[in-house]
């Protein structure tokens, strides 16, 4: 059974929220066949088990980690386009103060 981790540990959420829903979907179907053949042994466990596995890390997922994993990602971009932005206002203090001897005066 796949968890969403790779062999490296990283972790892929998108795939693990696509099992989640694949897991949802054939224990919903179990759920059908035993409810309408009213048959207890039709109960498939396995799947079962493999459905409160992902129902949990879904949930652990939603509730705890989507949120940190997001901010973590905006950050980066904002601080990536702040680099940018500092490289680029030096580079034209650079071009507009060359020949020029700058002073800066504390207030």
């Amino acid at each position: 059974m796949f968890s969403g981790i790779d062999a490296g540990g990283e972790k892929h959420p998108k795939l693990a929220t696509m099992l989640f829903i694949a897991h949802s979907g054939a224990t919903a179907i179990n759920a059908g066949k035993v409810y309408f053949t009213k048959n207890p042994m039709a109960i498939n466990y396995p799947q079962w088990i493999a459905f409160v596995k992902y129902s949990y890390k879904q949930i652990k997922w939603v509730l705890l980690e989507k949120s940190e994993a997001r901010d973590a990602y905006v950050s980066g971009k904002l601080y990536d386009d702040l680099k940018g932005t500092c490289f680029m206002v030096d580079k034209c203090f650079e071009k507009f103060s060359s020949g020029y001897i700058v002073v800066f005066d504390s207030p």
